[in-house]
């Protein structure tokens, strides 16, 4: 898991026993997405989820912080990551992602600017699934609006 990226901390260990789970396919989906992108030369799309990513993160200390609770109560890393690619912009979007915390048309702002930004940048701004080998791939997985 190391050699993905992969905290082996981050994942439950029932998860890494039976090696399925879903916070051990977020986690490794996330890194393959970043490793398939840099070695197509697409750098620019990596570099862009993982500003999203970023800006995720800081959403959530902030809301953590405002909240008096751990990063990980208002948004579990797995969750972070899937969103940071996704990049559902309505509440209802969010909550069938699995987030649930006060603060989520924040949460959705914030991504709908993020999206915004990719599609400044020349993308479509949505995920880029055909990148990662998985075309539609993500839209399968959740229904996001």
């Amino acid at each position: 898991l190391r050699g993905c990226g992969v905290d082996p901390s981050s994942v439950p260990e029932a998860e890494l026993t039976a090696q399925d789970g879903e916070v051990l396919r977020a986690q490794l989906d996330w890194s393959r997405r970043l490793a398939v992108l840099k070695d197509k030369g697409r750098a620019e799309q990596a570099a862009m989820l993982e500003g999203t990513l970023e800006a995720v993160l800081a959403w959530r200390a902030e809301t953590a912080a405002r909240l008096r609770l751990t990063p990980h109560a208002v948004l579990p890393e797995h969750l972070a990551k899937s969103v940071a690619y996704a990049l559902p912009t309505t509440k209802e979007g969010l909550v069938a992602a699995g987030v649930r915390v006060q603060g989520l048309d924040d949460l959705a702002k914030l991504l709908a600017a993020e999206k915004e930004k990719r599609t400044a940048r020349g993308g479509t701004g949505d995920a880029p699934a055909a990148a990662a080998g998985d075309e539609g791939g993500w839209r399968r997985k959740r229904q996001l609006p």
